[in-house]
């Protein structure tokens, strides 16, 4: 357990045999241990912290109900920065899914002294605003069934159907319903907000995501261009599905950035 502004945060945290640091950063009604299938294999990698919190709010890192408006997307680029300046030495690099993307993205642009990089897999923060509350109904009046379904396409079905189970009391859940009330309109990506960057973030986008639209390729690919990689048989959560895969990129951002 760690602490961030009086709460307890939840966190697993492993070591690395070398390296920067590195913190993971789960999406909006999810938790650290979605990157469980990711840990052991980081844990053998050229890391030297890996943290992997339950953001405030979420998971097990609890917060009083009465409190849950307080959380916004400027809490959350605060936690990761607070985290970050607490438990990592010189900074770190960062990846993150959906919502844990779009701060992480967020908290780059922010603190670029803190993150090293950005790996940013199905990434919230690429939509208009129309777009934003239509992703937003989703969860608004959520259907377990529809949303494991939209989420994880590249699963298999006993998988979708054991996520299906976990997801639907999670879903309901006011954290994840004080989110989707949030006015998050002036936080998403507008263009020419990443410039300057662009070596320093990495998108992994899949091509069946079924959570955001697919119209969110266009404009990652006019923030950083080539950096955005493109699945077609991927789902909204890769770190679940395809945990290879995400290794690979990972390891190609931090190529990335030091040959930049």
């Amino acid at each position: 357990m760690v602490e961030y502004e009086g709460y307890e945060i939840s966190m697993l945290s492993g070591r690395g045999r070398g390296g920067p640091d590195l913190v993971l950063l789960h999406g909006l009604g999810d938790r650290g241990s979605t990157w469980a299938l990711m840990l052991r294999r980081l844990a053998r990698g050229p890391w030297g912290r890996i943290l992997v919190p339950d953001m405030p709010g979420f998971g097990y890192s609890l917060v009083p109900e009465a409190e849950l408006d307080r959380l916004s997307m400027d809490d959350g680029v605060r936690f990761l920065s607070t985290l970050i300046e607490t438990c990592c030495e010189g900074g770190a690099f960062v990846v993150g899914n959906s919502l844990g993307a779009w701060i992480a993205c967020l908290s780059l642009r922010s603190h670029p002294e803190s993150v090293h990089g950005a790996l940013l897999l199905a990434p919230a923060g690429f939509m208009n605003p129309e777009e934003l509350q239509e992703a937003g109904a989703l969860f608004a009046q959520p259907d377990a069934k529809r949303f494991a379904q939209a989420c994880l396409p590249d699963a298999p079905l006993v998988i979708r159907g054991a996520a299906r189970r976990l997801m639907a009391p999670v879903l309901e859940s006011e954290v994840v319903q004080s989110f989707v009330r949030l006015d998050s309109r002036n936080h998403l990506v507008q263009p020419g907000a990443l410039q300057g960057l662009e070596h320093r973030l990495r998108i992994l986008w899949g091509s069946r995501d079924g959570i955001l639209p697919q119209s969110c390729l266009a404009r990652m690919r006019e923030a950083i261009g080539t950096r955005v990689v493109v699945e077609k048989t991927l789902g909204h959560a890769p770190q679940r599905t395809r945990p290879g895969l995400v290794l690979r990129e990972l390891m190609q951002l931090r190529d990335q950035t030091a040959t930049s």
